[in-house]
């Protein structure tokens, strides 16, 4: 299992935002260029251009050779590579990439206050009353510790927001989080930066003691000829 993190720390020129868009497929360019937000647009952009770059230089094939396919519910898969499994994430200015030869989940969300009601609604009961026992000074912390792990199972079996959130569990049992919905998968927090919360889920146990930054500059240098 592999994990990255890049921080986008300024706006691309609208001349390096036009390179990188090259790199993209059609129907992701479509996408971008349909944001209203530019931010939202540029670390769309660059989600997409550090995965390509990172699924080819494992598989050790061209950037131009890296083709998707997606299931029913929207989940990217390598077209006939049916041996490596991704997902990326990104909030904020920081995008989270996993990489693995067994299906992954990777959600990171920057922590802002939250209406308690929200977990009232998404969250389980037994979630909810977890929660409600926390520190009233800890509980936005645990909220996004719980949507994080959530999120990232979903993603990791690949069906999106199409199943409800309260319909299982995260529970914590003997130091470690399970899921009602699959008490196999394992779940690991990257701390990447104090002001965001990244949960990485997968049925292999042998999670990296961290995520591998890559920076910027450095990727740029390695995409654009």
């Amino acid at each position: 299992m592999e994990i990255y993190a890049l921080k986008l720390n300024n706006a691309l020129s609208d001349s390096l935002f036009a390179q990188l868009l090259t790199l993209t497929s059609s129907t992701k360019r479509n996408r971008i260029n349909r944001f209203v937000n530019k931010s939202h647009a540029e670390v769309t952009l660059v989600a997409d251009v550090l995965l390509r770059f990172l699924l080819a230089r494992k598989l050790n094939i061209a950037l131009e050779d890296i083709h998707f396919q997606y299931n029913h519910y929207g989940k990217p898969l390598l077209r006939d590579r049916e041996n490596i499994h991704f997902n990326i994430s990104h909030s904020g200015n920081w995008i989270v990439c996993g990489i693995d030869d067994v299906p992954i989940g990777v959600d990171i969300e920057q922590v802002r206050q939250i209406d308690e009601g929200i977990a009232k609604r998404f969250f389980s009961t037994t979630e909810y009353v977890w929660l409600q026992s926390k520190a009233e000074a800890d509980r936005v912390r645990y909220f996004y510790l719980i949507w994080t792990m959530k999120e990232s199972i979903l993603k990791n079996i690949g069906i999106g927001l199409s199943m409800a959130t309260d319909s299982f569990s995260i529970e914590l049992k003997e130091g470690q989080y399970h899921s009602t919905l699959d008490q196999n998968l394992q779940f690991k927090q990257f701390n990447i930066d104090p002001t965001y919360v990244t949960s990485v889920c997968s049925k292999n146990k042998m999670f990296p003691p961290y995520a591998q930054i890559v920076k910027l500059d450095e990727l740029l240098q390695k995409v654009i000829r």
